[in-house]
């Protein structure tokens, strides 16, 4: 099998789908592939022959298709479709909404393929590498915080919300990265990071296609892996967490829960989350999930 990745549009921190991509990228590196990171321009053409290309679908106007090559295009297809192309695999990111009645297979407990359709689902993961993960210092709570940080894409309704709530109890709500009202441009890995672990308790929020399908946002993983206790809006995903994270609703009550659980987590317990992350959802999980379709 070829050594050699193409990891095909969205620059770092130019879209929300680049976080993914490096994921990719760092996962495939550190297992020794050569990683070659291309925008969606014909000019790169020639990088794509004898590789494995991750992309996307709406960065693939450019990209030439090699039969020397093997593809995982994300969101390829909304569902379990068939697509032309022995060598082109859909590639889609778990919820419960897809058509889950065809004859597909567990590739581990995180990923499934269906070889009909040529489907693989994956949960998504943190963005640090097993050895990142093991680095992270633990970041129980801390009363003396001011700022509640979040980073990503969040809808102007939660964003108005969740705010009231943040400000009824004297901290600060700020917002910034993704898209929509609270956007302030994207963040990058170091940034996010330290926004995390300087936040006075972190939470994920879900729009309500994602609290009924149970689709797992890669904050969850994130926060996990940086040593901080999350809270989120998703009852659904609690399943895979183990009691791992606080998740209600109700945000008023999500915020109450998630602060009495952060008071009650140890070091010991943040660094047993951040080991249960370290084993199962880094993006070297995912690309040898990937790895053994091929």
């Amino acid at each position: 099998m070829t050594k050699k990745v193409v990891i095909w549009g969205y620059p770092p921190d130019t879209h929300t789908h680049s976080y993914i991509h490096l994921g990719f990228a760092k996962a495939f590196a550190y297992l020794d592939y050569d990683v070659v990171w291309c925008d969606d321009d014909s000019d790169y053409a020639d990088e794509v022959k004898d590789s494995i290309v991750i992309t996307e679908k709406n960065c693939i106007n450019h990209l030439p298709i090699e039969k020397s090559s093997q593809y995982f295009i994300h969101n390829l297809a909304d569902d379990f479709k068939k697509h032309e192309g022995d060598n082109i695999h859909n590639l889609l990111v778990y919820h419960e909404g897809y058509d889950w009645g065809v004859d597909w297979q567990s590739i581990d407990d995180w990923s499934w393929y269906d070889k009909d359709t040529k489907t693989a689902v994956i949960m998504w993961a943190t963005d640090l590498l097993p050895g990142e993960v093991e680095e992270k210092i633990p970041v129980p709570y801390d009363a003396d915080r001011t700022d509640i940080n979040y980073v990503g894409s969040l809808d102007g309704g939660y964003l108005q919300k969740f705010s009231a709530v943040v400000n009824s109890h004297g901290k600060r709500f700020i917002a910034s990265g993704g898209y929509g009202p609270s956007s302030k441009g994207f963040v990058d890995s170091k940034q996010l990071t330290k926004l995390v672990k300087d936040s006075y308790l972190n939470f994920d929020f879900r729009p309500e296609c994602h609290l009924e399908n149970g689709y797992v946002p890669c904050r969850i993983f994130k926060n996990m892996s940086y040593g901080c206790w999350t809270g989120t809006n998703s009852e659904k995903i609690l399943k895979f967490f183990e009691g791992r994270i606080t998740a209600c609703e109700d945000l008023y009550e999500l915020y109450l829960k998630t602060e009495e659980d952060s008071k009650k987590a140890t070091k010991d317990v943040l660094r047993d989350n951040q080991e249960y992350i370290q084993k199962n959802h880094t993006y070297v999980n995912r690309v040898n999930s990937l790895l053994s379709v091929l």
